[in-house]
């Protein structure tokens, strides 16, 4: 992150996206010399900072609600990233997620179209429910089968009528609420 803010993130990449051709604009580094001094510096920086170039996202930046606490997985906006945090200095040049996303959802339209979503914040505005705190469970501390790396993790999008009432509704509520 402190690479894409010291050069800034609208100037790494070498030139425009172009919508007739997505898949490669933009393309390359804008200035390759200009971004390997940037990317020096702030290497050095952050040995300074932290004591150690090997440190993870997770540990300089959180994420908390209510009395729980984990590794945050999102970034600015401005980064490019898909899951999108607004960061906030807390100590020890830490930092902490103090607003994002709110609901995210992959569909795949398909044949048979699927989906994944999750409410980020919960089912709940108390500040210690378990609705909540089970929300940032998927989101936060889910590790991913094939690689072991901490991941989020999300919910199969209803879409049936069935998936709104009866067993099925109460069935996954139970697994949602408890696993």
């Amino acid at each position: 992150m402190l690479w894409a803010l010291t050069i800034g993130a609208d100037k790494v990449l070498g030139g425009q996206w172009n919508p007739v051709d997505p898949l490669n604009t933009p393309s390359g580094m804008a200035d390759i010399n200009k971004f390997m001094a940037v990317l020096e510096g702030v290497a050095a920086q952050v040995k300074f900072l932290y004591d150690d170039l090997a440190i993870s996202w997770g540990e300089v930046v959180q994420m908390q609600v209510g009395n729980f606490t984990a590794p945050a997985n999102g970034a600015p906006s401005n980064l490019g990233s898909f899951r999108v945090l607004t960061l906030s200095t807390i100590a020890n040049q830490r930092f902490q997620a103090v607003a994002g996303d709110s609901y995210l959802s992959l569909v795949e339209f398909a044949d048979r179209p699927r989906g994944q979503s999750i409410l980020v914040y919960g089912n709940a505005s108390q500040p210690n429910s378990p609705i909540t705190v089970t929300s940032w469970n998927f989101i936060v501390k889910i590790n991913c089968d094939r690689c072991g790396d901490r991941q989020g993790k999300s919910k199969p999008t209803w879409k049936k009528r069935k998936h709104f009432s009866g067993e099925d509704w109460q069935r996954l509520w139970r697994h949602y609420l408890l696993c």
